[in-house]
This record gives structure tokens, C-alpha cells and sequence, in this order.
């Protein structure tokens, strides 16, 4: 896994230190000892991870935190402090001024290395949701911006094979502060069934058990489609650096060990669920975006971007699986003649209008798309010809006997809204679907069908309108 790292920190032999335990992984690493060089780094190169040693005097280590919180724009580099393990006080001021993350100055190297993997790993996710790297208002990706108060918790599972009196002490204090009622399992409750209510934080006490145990519980959590996005929170005994960095492998959120301080496990919770909250919201921004690149917004049909992929895979399915398909071309007649006589804004209700039509007049598995201006495609899985004709003149008998309701704009403000129907006709022309042949671009086999499907189409419009034609020639 690439990366670009940079390790700044007063202390050269920690600085090299680092470097030393990092190098082996084939990261690109850089040092710094200062705010002055960081800032001179940041303005020509923005690293993926910024390793900040916190353990001197506090002078610069906050600027320096603010100054990487500043770059980047919505994907900024990932903070991670080095403080002395015991300095709790300090820890948890590193982790209130921004830093995603804190590690001891005497961390083991392959827990050390195991979270810059995982870091890495959130990185490369977060990227994938705003590849666009356009923020939504957060001052950063992942943890950079905390919840300011537990008043925004969300609710935690916890799962353990102790009793909760039996769990322990810094687990216990975190639920006693935490909001909410927390949600008790025990180890083969994992992974949930589907009508359980999801939690936005599993906290799993790795305290007692194998190591094969605990590995499961995060492979259950995170193997499930309803939990895959749940933060874990793995706690283990002091000491126990293999299966620390076991866990962040496997795909634990974070791990602490149990002396932690009961203020940095709360904060650490919190983040993470912070963190699942704006990857949520940024999962929903990009499915509605994605949504939309592919949903005609006047009719709420598709579009032709989505369209001829999907007949690409459709012709293809039809080569590997000998399955017959046919596609329609329909056109509304005299559509000019309606905008030139009601304008614009009553054309387009009536493509609403027809687009209605044909969503309530076809299966659900046929694809309907507004393909451009006054004309729709539409196309049939599993239909032959024959019975797509069939299919074609219904439509066109539903569509002539139902006229459109429009309503006509107002001449003057406090008019009266005036409705008018209307009738509206439609030609269609009708194609067989074709196997693209072994080895072919099926892209251009549908370029054949749709080709051939509009020909059929003008010869409706040719023929006097309002009709089906079938399209004819050797192909077909």
C-alpha cells in the first residue's frame, strides 16, 4: 500500500526512529523538524499521513496541527501524534486540537505500521466517496472535526463474554458517561440478524478470549452487509501488541489497550462515530449523484447515459445465455405543433404525461428511458418480436385513448389555472434484439438494433403516424 508520509518532530532520533520502522513498508517518507520547514513542505506537497510528535514543549505542535488541518482542501492529511504513553493529559489534547489518532513514543513497530495500513486503508475510502475532493462542510475527512459534546452520541454495542459489572473498569466508565442505553452481546451474537437494530458503534472486549475468537467477532461484523459501515472499537489487555495489530488487519476502526484514560476512550468513540456519520452522508451525496447523471430530470425516466450500457449488457446477456429481447422506438406525432400552439412548458408535461403512460403500460423489468427530445426507448428482456409487436400496439391503443391533462399558463397574475386534455398520439418501431456474435463489441450490435429500430420508427411517421412498424431487412 503506497503512501506519502511526512514525520515531524524536534527529537532527530525519534524522527529517524520512525522513519526506520516505516521505511520497510515502501512508504515515501520525508522529516522535518520544524513548524517552519512543515510549512515550507505543505506549500509545495500535501502528504497522506503527517506522523507529529507531540512529546516536547506544546509550543508548536498545535500550529503545526492547525496548519495541516488547513491544507488539502475537504482531504486533508491524516494526524497522528506520538505522545508519551502515560501523558494522558497530553494524548487527549492531541486528540482535541485535530489529531485523528495517538500513539505512544514506545509503540511497537508493527502496531505502529499496522495503523498507518489502516489509515491508509481510510483514506483510499474516503477518496472513493468525494473523488471530487469537495467538502461537505467538514473541516476534514475521517475524525479532524470532533462531535463538541456526547449530545450528538450515537448508540454503542457491546461485545463481551464478561457480564457488564464484570467488564472492564475504563469500558465500564465509558458507558456509565455515554448517553443512551448501550446494547449488551455477547460473542455468538455476531454477526446480527437482519432485523436487528443496527448500533453506530460495536466496542468489543478483547480482554478475554483467543485471539481466533476475537478475529472472528470482527470478521462477523464486518463481513454483513447491514454492519459493514459499523465502526469497531476493539479493546485489548496492555501488552498485547500482536493482536493489535491483528485487529487493524482485519478491519477494526481503532484499538486501545485497557490502562487507557477514560476521556481519550470517550473521544476515540466519538470520532469514530463521526467518522461513520459523514462517510454515510457522503455515500448518499454520491448515490444521489449518481442518480441523477442517469435519471432524465423532466420525466424521471432514465437517460440515454444509462440506456446504452444497460442494452450493451443486455445484448451481451443474450450471446451468453440465448435469450431473445426486443427494443421499441417511440416518437410523439406532431409534438412541434403542441409547443408552437401551448409552448414549452405544457410540451413538457405532456413528455410527462407520455412518460407516465408508458411507466404504468410495461413491466417492471423493461428499461424505459427518454432518449431525446419528443422520443423514448424502450427495451424488452426475454420478448421475441411477436409478442414486443403485441406490446407495441397496446401502448399505442392506452396512449391515443388517453389524453394528456395539461395546465395552461397564466395570462396575468390572479387568472384562474386553466386545465385542457390533450389527445396524444404516438408512433413506435419495433426491432428484434440481436446476440452480439463471440468476440464482438456488443456496443456495436446495439447500434444496429437502435438503428434499425428507428428506421421502423420513421416508417410509422412516413405510413401516416400513429401505428407500429416492425423492422424489416436481412439482419432481421
Amino acid at each position: 500500500m503506497s503512501g506519502e508520509i511526512l514525520v515531524v518532530g524536534a527529537d532527530s532520533a525519534r524522527r529517524e526512529g520512525l522513519r526506520d520502522v516505516l521505511s520497510g513498508a515502501h512508504y515515501s517518507i520525508q522529516t522535518v523538524a520544524s513548524l517552519a520547514e512543515a510549512t515550507a513542505y505543505a506549500a509545495v506537497q500535501i502528504p497522506d499521513v503527517v506522523m507529529l510528535d507531540v512529546s516536547g514543549p506544546t509550543e508548536q505542535w498545535p500550529a503545526l496541527i492547525t496548519l495541516f488541518q488547513g491544507v488539502g482542501g475537504a482531504m486533508p492529511p491524516w494526524l497522528i501524534a506520538v505522545s508519551p504513553a502515560q501523558d494522558n493529559e497530553k494524548r487527549l489534547a492531541a486528540l482535541r486540537a485535530g489529531a485523528q489518532d495517538v500513539i505512544g513514543t514506545d509503540c511497537p513497530s508493527e502496531v505502529i505500521q499496522a495503523k498507518v495500513r489502516a489509515t491508509l486503508r481510510q483514506r483510499d475510502l474516503m477518496r472513493d466517496l468525494q473523488p471530487n475532493a469537495v467538502s461537505d462542510g467538514d473541516a476534514a475527512f475521517g475524525f479532524a472535526e470532533a462531535p463538541s459534546s456526547f449530545a450528538t452520541a450515537g448508540r454503542i454495542a457491546v461485545v463481551s463474554a464478561r457480564a457488564p459489572a464484570a467488564q472492564p473498569q475504563g469500558l465500564q466508565d465509558l458507558l456509565q458517561r455515554w448517553p443512551g442505553k448501550p446494547v449488551h452481546l455477547a460473542p455468538d451474537d455476531l454477526p446480527l440478524d437482519p432485523y436487528v437494530a443496527v448500533p453506530d458503534l460495536f466496542v468489543i472486549d478483547a480482554t478475554t478470549g483467543d485471539a481466533r475468537d476475537i478475529c472472528r467477532q470482527i470478521a462477523a461484523a464486518r463481513g454483513k452487509s447491514n454492519t459493514r459501515h459499523t465502526p469497531t472499537l476493539v479493546l485489548l489487555e496492555s501488552g498485547a501488541v500482536e493482536l493489535a495489530a491483528t485487529t487493524l488487519d482485519l478491519g477494526a476502526s481503532d484499538q486501545v489497550f485497557s490502562d487507557i484514560g477514560a476521556d481519550e476512550f470517550a473521544h476515540r468513540a466519538r470520532n469514530l462515530i463521526h467518522s461513520k456519520n459523514k462517510a454515510e452522508r457522503l455515500r448518499n451525496r454520491m448515490r444521489s449523484q449518481l442518480e441523477a447523471a442517469i435519471t432524465d430530470q423532466l420525466t424521471g425516466l432514465h437517460n440515454r447515459v444509462y440506456a446504452l450500457p444497460r442494452l450493451v449488457r443486455l445484448t451481451q446477456r443474450a450471446r451468453d445465455e440465448q435469450r431473445a429481447y426486443s427494443v421499441m422506438m417511440i416518437d410523439i406525432d406532431h409534438f412541434k405543433s403542441i409547443n408552437d400552439k401551448y409552448g414549452h412548458m405544457v410540451g413538457d408535461q405532456v413528455l410527462v404525461g407520455v412518460a407516465q403512460q408508458l411507466r404504468g403500460n410495461l413491466r417492471a423489468i423493461d428499461m424505459i428511458a427518454r432518449f431525446g427530445g419528443e422520443e423514448f426507448l424502450v427495451a424488452m428482456p426475454d420478448t421475441d418480436i411477436t409478442p414486443a409487436i403485441g406490446v407495441a400496439e397496446r401502448l399505442l391503443r392506452k396512449i391515443s385513448v388517453t389524453p394528456v391533462q395539461v395546465k395552461l399558463p397564466q395570462l396575468h397574475d390572479g387568472a384562474p389555472a386553466t386545465t385542457v386534455d390533450i389527445p396524444i398520439t404516438v408512433s413506435i418501431g419495433v426491432a428484434p434484439g440481436r446476440a452480439a456474435i463471440a468476440g464482438s463489441d456488443a456496443r456495436l450490435t446495439i447500434e444496429e438494433i437502435c438503428a434499425a429500430a428507428d428506421e421502423a420508427l420513421y416508417k410509422a411517421k412516413n405510413a401516416g403516424r400513429n401505428r407500429v412498424m416492425r423492422a424489416a431487412g436481412p439482419a432481421y
